[in-house]
């Protein structure tokens, strides 16, 4: 929970000087979209270990539209320690544009 929670304050510093350099809404939008993609990481990493396993993302996949997640796990999961960091699912989401 406390490696979450660091991490969460870096990017929340990041951002906060990012947007306060640039002055865009479009630098708080990527701020309101990153704090919720946190806090649904967090939701979804039901045991804490900080990475999301197969069963925790399958257990969401339907509810949550997480089915593009699901199939492409192993090719996501790129130190193949069997679970997703957030690390990986930005690298993944950055590759496809998203």
């Amino acid at each position: 929970m406390e490696k979450k929670l660091i991490l969460a304050g870096i990017v929340v510093a990041t951002l906060t000087s990012c947007s306060s350099l640039t002055g865009s809404t479009a630098s708080t939008s990527k701020y309101q979209y990153l704090l919720t993609a946190i806090e649904k990481y967090n939701d979804l990493d039901t045991d804490g270990n900080g990475k999301l396993s197969k069963s925790e993302i399958s257990g969401a996949a339907s509810s949550l539209n997480l089915t593009s997640l699901t199939e492409n796990f192993t090719t996501i999961d790129t130190n193949k320690d069997s679970g997703l960091s957030l690390t990986e699912l930005v690298s993944y989401k950055s590759l496809l544009g998203l």
